[in-house]
């Protein structure tokens, strides 16, 4: 009897820890999906773009995204490194040369606009209080680390340090 309950518990515990664990993996995997709608975001944090650059700028992106995927595919299906690291530096060059594409479309004003989103800080609703995140991965790979939390908007609108509160 007593056999019994332990080995019921071992197996309730057991349940518990498969489902904790497989919730916790496909919800960080669902945090990277990238999604259509982040092309978009992009395009909309962007003010007072005409309907000409946007639509040379959706343009701009279709095509962009298309020679990517080829390269993206064909760098999964190599073993060799040699060649993936030749596509990746492909991948590099392609990013590069559309972001300069695109800065050709803007005014001064929004290529300000673009480089604060290509530099990860975006146009954010309340723009005083600022943080941007870093790109390392803290807490041994779990999650995105938190950069550097002493970079905040001044005034003037401009990037420095300032102590937080």
């Amino acid at each position: 009897m007593k056999t019994k309950k332990i080995q019921q518990f071992g197996w309730v515990i057991l349940a518990l820890t498969l489902t904790f664990a497989s919730s916790a993996q496909t919800n960080n995997y669902r945090n990277r999906i990238n999604t259509a709608s982040d092309v978009k975001l992009c395009l909309e944090q962007i003010s007072d773009l005409t309907d000409k650059q946007k639509t040379d700028l959706l343009m701009l992106e279709e095509q962009h995204q298309k020679i990517m995927t080829e390269l993206r595919n064909t760098r999964r299906s190599t073993f060799d490194l040699d060649e993936k690291n030749r596509i990746y530096d492909q991948m590099q060059y392609n990013k590069n040369t559309h972001q300069k594409a695109v800065k050709t479309l803007l005014t001064a004003e929004q290529q300000k606009q673009y480089d604060l989103i290509q530099a990860g800080g975006g146009l954010h609703k309340f723009q005083t209080n600022t943080y941007r995140a870093g790109n390392g991965r803290g807490n041994n790979g779990i999650r995105q680390g938190k950069g550097n939390r002493n970079i905040r908007r001044n005034a003037s609108g401009t990037y420095g340090t300032g102590q937080i509160r």
